[in-house]
């Protein structure tokens, strides 16, 4: 019974040691109407200024993160404590780019929405083909015989 209850003890002092150093980012991609942009490229950049991580851990991030949003437009990366500069690119949209910062243990929650690219609007208008042909045709497959 001793061991028992010195074992719950350890248990439960270890719980209140132990402690998150990591937090999540996570968000979704529209365009100006609301819908969905997918494939949208999320560029994750550490700024080591007013970093919180616990001294003698490696804070931040080595190198630059470079995430693809989902078929919904959802992108999630756990990352250390700190502020994090987060740009977010998709064809024919205006880059967007916001700092955002993580705590230990918390969700941040970075919805956006992109706003069509002026300049793409006024060479082409607004009518995008969904599908554009690729550049170059496929090489065809060598026939083996």
């Amino acid at each position: 019974m001793r061991a028992n209850f010195t074992i719950i003890w350890l248990l439960v002092g270890l719980a209140i040691f132990v402690r998150a150093d990591s937090g999540k980012l996570t968000g979704a991609v529209r365009d100006s109407e609301g819908a969905v942009i997918a494939n949208s490229i999320v560029l994750v950049h550490w700024d080591a200024q007013g970093a919180d991580a616990p001294r003698g851990a490696t804070a931040g991030l080595r190198k630059d993160l470079r995430l693809t949003t989902n078929s919904m437009g959802v992108f999630s990366v756990e990352l250390a404590p700190g502020f994090y500069d987060v740009v977010l690119f998709a064809h024919a949209f205006s880059p967007n780019a916001h700092k955002v910062r993580i705590r230990n243990g918390q969700t941040v929650s970075y919805d956006t929405k992109l706003l069509p690219d002026p300049q793409i609007t006024a060479e082409f208008g607004d009518e995008f083909v969904k599908d554009p042909a690729p550049l170059m045709p496929s090489p065809e497959p060598k026939r083996q015989y």
